[in-house]
């Protein structure tokens, strides 16, 4: 069985009390330094250790979405994005093409798996940290009204598996 450790709700048309609308994430390289640090907090972002327990590294990130309404969405749209401890900033992961999540599927975002820092600066071996994640999505263009779900979590296998 498999079980994503992330998982955050969008929704278009009518939403409970709370919801969070389908397209309103924020871009987090556009906000102001402090909300940049707060925007760890929110649903969309996947907060994971950047090695499995036999060191094997994240090679990717897999990323669902189901759907539950009336109609057929398109695939939905989506932008990912790396925070860094050092800059205190959100980075926008470039990707040689856009990237969608069509319903009930599965697709893979690329994300950088440093090596940990070198040890001749005198102080030692130091670890890079954790990797954070944000997924933004954007309203696809065919687009009824519904709950859209999204699942996260990171991927250790090769790309092409």
């Amino acid at each position: 069985m498999m079980y994503f450790p992330n998982k955050f709700v969008r929704y278009v048309g009518a939403a409970p009390a709370g919801g969070i609308a389908l397209g309103a994430d924020a871009d987090p390289t556009t906000l102001s330094v402090a909300l940049q640090s707060a925007y760890k907090t929110l649903t969309n972002v996947l907060t994971s250790r950047l090695a499995n327990t036999i060191g094997f590294p994240v090679q990717r990130i897999a990323v669902g979405c189901t759907y539950v309404g009336a109609g057929t969405p398109s695939a939905v749209p989506i932008v990912s994005y790396v925070w860094d401890d050092n800059t205190q900033r959100w980075f926008i992961l470039q990707q040689a093409a856009a990237i969608a999540v069509a319903i009930n599927s599965i697709t893979f975002v690329d994300v950088p798996s440093l090596l940990d820092f070198p040890t001749t600066d005198g102080i030692g071996l130091r670890a890079v940290g954790a990797l954070e994640l944000a997924i933004v999505a954007a309203v696809p263009t065919t687009h009824p009204d519904g709950t859209y779900t999204f699942v996260t979590g990171c991927d250790v296998s090769n790309s092409g598996v």
